[in-house]
């Protein structure tokens, strides 16, 4: 009794999570359970994979696209039902008659057959609606993710770029110190510090909401912001080949 009274008090407490059963994702998985994955940290950065994973349980719109399976099993049940019988009453005042009875319609085996076959081929097309819409919301994931890593890239871009401006800046501000150049250029590099400064917290801007983007796709709150995996960095290099060169 103790320990069913702790549990209850866990339960309240949100200690000790319920284990809640998940829908399947389509009528070909009927028999099967669909892979509950783990939520990803909102600090490591998460993979691709992780994130239709996280999207395919979490996501409110996954939920109600798997629910239409559920309404189109029901036309199942309802072929199956037959009519009601009636009860009726009947007065002529002209004869001063009264009828009372009850009907009870019989209906041919045929009509239950096609009834079921109109709610089997229902289930068929519901089941592929839900592929198809399944299959949309991956893309709708994929194209959310790589959003916040061009995102990601391009501030990064922006900081290097501002911070390249305001070291011209500085370097032009020495040198207009020493007579070396006019104030020309450094009215220009300072001019090009602050647009590189706008050009980068722009970029940020946009970083954030493409980031508040995914997180409600993939059902959490806008708040939770989502770090993703960046690109491989990569390094140009030019080389001279002057074999070859006659005079």
């Amino acid at each position: 009794m103790r320990a069913e009274v702790r549990l209850r008090a866990l339960l309240l407490t949100g200690l000790v999570l319920p284990v809640v059963s998940l829908p399947v994702e389509a009528a070909s998985a009927d028999a099967g359970i669909m892979p509950q994955s783990t939520p990803v940290s909102a600090s490591a950065p998460v993979a691709l994979s992780a994130v239709f994973d996280e999207s395919l349980v979490n996501s409110p719109r996954v939920a109600s696209i798997r629910s239409q399976l559920g309404i189109a099993k029901a036309a199942r049940q309802q072929a199956l039902v037959l009519p009601n019988p009636s009860f009726f009453f009947l007065q002529d005042t002209a004869q001063l008659a009264r009828q009372i009875g009850a009907s009870i319609p019989i209906e041919p085996p045929w009509k239950l057959v096609f009834r079921l076959l109109v709610a089997k081929n229902q289930i068929k097309q519901a089941d592929l609606e839900i592929a198809r819409n399944l299959w949309q919301f991956r893309g709708l994931v994929r194209r959310a993710y790589l959003d916040v890593v061009m995102s990601n890239e391009t501030t990064e871009t922006f900081a290097e770029l501002r911070s390249l401006a305001y070291e011209i800046k500085t370097v032009a501000q020495k040198r207009f110190d020493a007579s070396d150049v006019a104030a020309l250029d450094v009215y220009r590099a300072d001019l090009a510090a602050m647009q590189a400064d706008a050009d980068y917290k722009q970029s940020a801007k946009k970083v954030l909401q493409t980031k508040q983007r995914l997180s409600v796709i993939l059902g959490r709150g806008y708040t939770q912001v989502i770090e993703v995996l960046r690109l491989p960095q990569f390094q140009l290099r030019a080389a001279t080949n002057c074999s070859g060169v006659t005079s």
